[in-house]
């Protein structure tokens, strides 16, 4: 597996993606209860496997930290900066509150791309070239933003056709929940 970043950047320098790369994201980083999952779960795998995935980080600075999961645990961006460190996950922005960005005025919608994306740079260390749409929503207005506020690459919500905008490559993201052979069918094709 690869990060977003990773091949944004391979794509950039006109280099070669591994054969068959994979991107893993998961959207809502650590929201819904899903912080366990990823301790538990994901992270020795990752491990195990030695991949990394992209983790949509949602700020949320109205509430003073980031996303709070279910059972009220928040991870925090010392969690967050090691685990980047550790090269188990590559943070990318996922917006500041999870709007719908085809429906701000362009005040808020600069606001949900930068703050976001200069947090968690700032936290993290690290470049965030990659914008998460939430929910997929996008137009051209909402893409001249992100390259506006420096994202070098947004990806879509998922299924087939889904891909990168920005760049002059095409990865198709495949959304969880589907059967198994139809995944590999996707994965493969």
């Amino acid at each position: 597996a690869v990060s977003a970043q990773e091949a944004l950047d391979l794509a950039l320098n006109n280099a070669y993606l591994p054969n068959l790369p994979v991107i893993i994201t998961i959207d809502d980083f650590g929201n819904n209860g899903a912080y366990s999952d990823i301790i538990n779960n994901i992270f020795p795998m990752a491990r195990e496997f030695g991949f990394k995935f992209d983790a949509g980080i949602v700020p949320r600075p109205q509430k003073g930290y980031l996303p709070e999961t279910k059972n009220g645990r928040n991870y925090s961006w010392e969690e967050l900066k090691r685990w980047t460190e550790e090269e188990l996950i590559y943070p990318v922005s996922h917006t500041t509150w999870h709007a719908t960005l085809t429906t701000l005025n362009v005040e808020d919608l600069m606001y949900q791309l930068t703050y976001s994306r200069n947090i968690i740079q700032d936290k993290t260390g690290v470049p965030v070239d990659v914008l998460v749409l939430p929910g997929g929503a996008d137009n051209s207005r909402v893409l001249a933003a992100a390259q506006e506020a420096g994202y070098k690459t947004a990806l879509d919500i998922g299924g087939p056709g889904g891909f990168y905008y920005g760049c002059n490559f095409k990865i198709n993201r495949i959304s969880p929940g589907i059967p198994l052979r139809e995944f590999e069918r996707q994965l493969l094709s």
